[in-house]
């Protein structure tokens, strides 16, 4: 599903584009978050 445009996400899927986006939001939100998470963890080590 990379680099998919919502609508086609959304026609595979069964899901609103509205609901498509918001899940993809989230998701890199949470990934963002994560990834700070790891940084910050490997920075207090150094």
């Amino acid at each position: 599903m990379e680099e998919q445009p919502s609508k086609t996400i959304a026609d595979e899927t069964g899901w609103s584009e509205a609901n498509v986006r918001v899940i993809l939001h989230r998701g890199r939100k949470n990934m963002l978050a994560a990834v700070n998470q790891l940084m910050l963890k490997e920075l207090k080590t150094i």
